[in-house]
């Protein structure tokens, strides 16, 4: 069978039919492929983006309760170490207070000790008085 020929309006050269039509396919061929390709390829890139967002938005997720919770951990140990020092404040004046107490008991016990002491000290010698007093 013979090839049907067509004359190029431009050049006038002559195609054969088939070799133009195959040519015309394989053009629009190729530019339904290439959109085809590009469409896929957005749709995967689309995709790819979601599951990356979602990623990180667990992980941002995460990364935000850590660190909620290591606040509140200082919180709580910022009122532990508040109480600590309270209590502290209220021990060296509970300490304070007893030292001052005791101070207090043993300078009244020692002068009731030496006022006794110089109480019979004076007996003592009173009596030492009387008995040379006595003897003279």
């Amino acid at each position: 069978m013979p090839d049907t020929h067509i004359k190029c309006p431009s050049c006038g050269h002559e195609i054969p039919i088939s070799e133009a039509l195959s040519a015309q396919i394989r053009s629009e061929l190729e530019t339904s492929l290439k959109a085809d390709h590009d469409t896929r390829l957005k749709q995967a890139i689309a995709e790819a983006e979601c599951r990356s967002r979602a990623s990180l938005d667990i992980e941002l997720a995460d990364l935000q309760a850590q660190i909620a919770e290591k606040a509140q951990k200082a919180d709580e140990a910022a009122a532990r170490e508040l109480a600590l020092r309270k209590r502290a404040r209220e021990l060296e004046e509970q300490y304070s207070q007893q030292a001052d107490r005791i101070r207090a008991e043993l300078e009244t016990a020692f002068r009731l000790e030496e006022a006794d002491h110089i109480a019979r000290a004076a007996a003592a010698a009173e009596a030492r008085v009387r008995e040379q007093g006595a003897l003279e």
